[in-house]
Order: structure tokens, then sequence, then C-alpha cells
């Protein structure tokens, strides 16, 4: 393969991507509204006493309590990642399968 076929590579890709990514970007910023509207109504953000404020929200956020629940969301998550794949290691190591 020469350049000239990758680079006319390169730039086929790109142009496929801004030709077919734009209307799922524009579909995912109707959606962000959507979620961030919906976890408003159902209390999951906070309008008031916002201590960390989310990008897109109109002022929506989490306050202290929110923060220690999505703190602790966060390393239950990345605990059972680690424990999922230290578990996948050992079997490698002993050969076993799934």
């Amino acid at each position: 393969m020469n350049q000239s076929s990758e680079a006319d590579g390169v730039l086929t890709f790109l142009a496929c991507a801004l030709l077919l990514g734009a209307p799922f970007i524009a579909a995912a910023t109707g959606l962000w509204a959507t979620a961030c509207q919906w976890l408003t109504e159902h209390h999951i953000l906070t309008s008031q006493s916002v201590q960390l404020s989310i990008p897109g929200t109109a002022g929506a956020g989490l306050d202290a309590p929110r923060i220690l629940l999505a703190a602790g969301a966060l390393l239950a998550a990345a605990a059972g990642a680690i424990l999922l794949h230290r578990r996948t290691v050992r079997r490698r190591e002993l050969g076993l399968r799934r």
C-alpha cells in the first residue's frame, strides 16, 4: 500500500465520519436534553444547593449527598471490574475456560 492510497483512505473515512456522524450528534444532543430533564424531574439531579454542576443541564447538578452516592457507585463499579479481571486472569493461568 503506498502513501497516496493510504491518504485517500483516511480522507474518505473522515468525509464519511462527518457526513454520517452529524445526524448522530444531533440526536445525541436531543437525547441529552431529554435525559437531563428526566433526571431533574425524578430528583436524581437537583437544581437547588448544587455543589457540582453538570454542563448542559441548565444549572442542575449534584449536591453533597448525591456526590457521595455517585462516588460510592463508581468505587463499587471499579472494585467489581478489578475483581472480575483478577478472576479472569487466575482462570487463564489455571487453563480453565469459562
